[in-house]
């Protein structure tokens, strides 16, 4: 991990090994939807952030990585087909391949144009499995759309607000029928401030009352991840409340 390998840019390794000290701007970029955006190295690694959010940090998007081994590589190797709603520069799927050998396929949804530039700039040249980018809002993707998946992994924020359409309980429920009868929801939530973490627990109760059977807190240094599935899951340390 660290190596900036198969991107369409060559970062000299003494930038790399700088990033361990300081962090490195590598590109800047204006965004209608996300304000201004960059694309830093990073301890070795491409980052996304704004100037008040990380959207993705290659194998340390620490709440993803977290979330899958908590859920562990047997259940990971089940899975053929994922959904990421909320893409940034591809960390889910990278960590999925690179960390945990993931051969599934993955469609990958981005409202904000200037994130999916940017990934195909820097990062997603790097993933060898099968990738789909769909440049669109994730709400209406996903009323669309009629594919079932293994996984669904929500990671939507505009800064570090998540769009009130996406706790409704249609939403919700429609993501429910798009997962397979033993597929899991993964759902990034901030959960810093009281009113994030009231708004978490909302939805924690949302989920756990209307959705499904299932659900799991998994908290990180500053978020809560909610995970859900129609079975009970596996987890090496659960939370479940």
């Amino acid at each position: 991990m660290g190596k900036i390998e198969n991107s369409k840019i060559k970062i000299p390794p003494w930038k790399i090994w700088l990033s361990y000290l300081r962090e490195i701007v590598l590109d800047a970029e204006s965004s209608s939807k996300n304000g201004e955006l960059y694309v830093l190295l990073k301890r070795g690694r491409l980052m996304l952030a704004t100037e008040n959010a990380i959207y993705s940090w290659d194998d340390l998007y620490s709440n993803f990585d977290s979330a899958f081994k908590a859920l562990g590589s047997k259940s990971i190797e089940r899975w053929k087909n994922v959904l990421v709603l909320g893409m940034g520069l591809g960390s889910i799927p990278f960590l999925l391949e690179k960390k945990f050998g993931s051969k599934a396929d993955f469609t990958l949804v981005e409202y904000d144009a200037a994130i999916i530039e940017l990934a195909n700039y820097y990062s997603l040249p790097r993933l060898h499995l099968n990738y789909y980018v769909y440049h669109e809002d994730a709400y209406e993707f996903t009323m669309r759309n009629d594919q079932i998946y293994d996984c669904i992994c929500i990671d939507i924020f505009e800064d570090q607000i998540v769009p009130d359409k996406f706790h409704e309980k249609n939403f919700l429920s429609e993501i429910s029928r798009r997962l397979s009868a033993s597929g899991i929801l993964i759902f990034n939530k901030l959960y810093l401030s009281e009113d994030d973490k009231l708004e978490t627990e909302s939805l924690f109760q949302l989920i756990k009352k209307d959705i499904f059977s299932n659900v799991y807190k998994l908290q990180t240094q500053h978020n809560m991840m909610l995970i859900a599935s129609k079975k009970p899951i596996d987890f090496e340390q659960p939370n479940k409340n």
